[in-house]
């Protein structure tokens, strides 16, 4: 296990495109041509910032409430598809994942256990409670 203390680390997504988002007991974003990587949120809220305006939107998923309740901005997230990844970084906690419509997914820690998650050809990375990094090879 390689874990990792924050500062700035880069995370391997530039240059791939969001192609599938689906929502189970977390939201999970497929990225690359062939869904090689997979992204599976399990914070329950997150946001989606315009980087030209600073607005925000949060996105809100709870499965495990029938129906999900305080479920709002998946529609924002749904936009982002197709969209290609030019910056991905965790920094002081905070996961950016830029893209090339100057929307930016963030994921901010807050939660007493794994934030999220994402797995790639080589690497699996695990955000941990304490904004920490662990990286595992696949």
């Amino acid at each position: 296990m390689d874990d990792e203390v924050l500062g700035a680390m880069s995370i391997p997504l530039s240059g791939e495109k969001l192609v599938e988002v689906s929502f189970d007991m977390n939201i999970v974003a497929h990225f690359g041509q062939e869904r090689q990587f997979r992204l599976r949120i399990m914070e329950e809220e997150f946001a989606i910032v315009d980087q030209r305006t600073s607005a925000r939107v949060a996105v809100q998923y709870a499965a495990w409430n029938e129906p999900p309740s305080n479920s709002s901005g998946i529609s924002d997230i749904v936009m982002l598809l197709n969209r290609s990844v030019v910056r991905s970084v965790v920094e002081d906690g905070l996961f950016t994942i830029s893209f090339d419509n100057e929307q930016d997914i963030q994921i901010r820690p807050t939660r007493p256990y794994e934030v999220w998650s994402l797995e790639t050809p080589s690497e699996t990375y695990f955000c941990l409670p304490d904004g920490k990094v662990a990286v595992f090879p696949t």
